[in-house]
């Protein structure tokens, strides 16, 4: 039975408790209101009684970890953990959901239960919803091999697969026709940088090189060397 409107409008309204189990027994109200809303399809007012119960269980850093025991703790998980799945199942609901939200609270709900299936097939259809077909496929595979049996986590890791395969043949499409067009292309470069050698009788037509200048100049003074030496032979025996 529903809660009457004037309660829903106070747990709505109230602010949080400074006693730790009045926190908590709000913040469990407004979970059980928003279980209500969200099994009537009321998946808008189930999202602000979800956030709302949260609100009551919200705890500042310093106070969570010198403050609160291990089993506050816990108390405010086990809280915690269904608010955050059902409020990832509410936005996966809507038409217009915010995917980042689903995957934001799945994962929320991960660090609490590292192996919660719900918050690993959620997140795996915010994945798919996002076409990470990747990211999808590691977190609904975990949650196929957790729980083989569920229908609608092996419906969603056959979806994913087979969407995989169809990705993976495009992208092999794609790329194989970029691969021959590369492939012509340099196939035409070097026919061309062929062609602009010539052929191979235009090298026996070609002028043979000419000297250097250097060259020249070292061949006349050699050429020189024999009337020099006759010359000082001259002055030396002549005399």
């Amino acid at each position: 039975m529903a809660a009457p409107l004037k309660t829903q409008e106070e747990l709505m309204t109230k602010e949080r408790s400074f006693i730790f189990e009045t926190r908590v027994e709000d913040a469990k109200q407004c979970k059980e209101l928003g279980a209500e809303a969200h099994k009537a399809n009321e998946r808008n007012r189930a999202i602000q009684f979800y956030e709302r119960a949260l609100y009551h269980v919200d705890f500042d850093e310093a106070t969570w970890a010198f403050e609160l025991l291990d089993n506050h703790r816990d108390v405010v998980n086990d809280v915690r953990l269904p608010v955050y799945l059902n409020l990832a199942a509410c936005h996966l609901a809507l038409d217009n959901g915010d995917m980042k939200k689903v995957l934001e609270y799945c994962e929320l709900a991960l660090q609490i239960d590292k192996d919660n299936v719900k918050a690993l097939y959620r997140k795996g259809q915010a994945y798919l919803n996002t076409n990470d077909l990747d990211a999808a496929a590691v977190v609904l595979k975990k949650a196929a091999s957790l729980n083989p049996t569920d229908k609608a986590i092996r419906q969603a890791w056959t979806t994913c697969k087979e969407r995989l395969e169809v990705a993976k043949a495009e992208d092999r499409k794609r790329w194989g026709g970029r691969l021959l067009d590369e492939t012509s292309k340099k196939a035409d470069v070097v026919t061309e940088d062929d062609d602009s050698h010539g052929s191979p009788s235009s090298y026996t037509n070609q002028p043979a090189p000419v000297a250097s200048q250097g060259s020249s100049a070292i061949w006349a003074i050699a050429g020189l060397l024999p009337a020099l030496a006759a010359l000082v032979a001259f002055f030396i025996w002549g005399r």
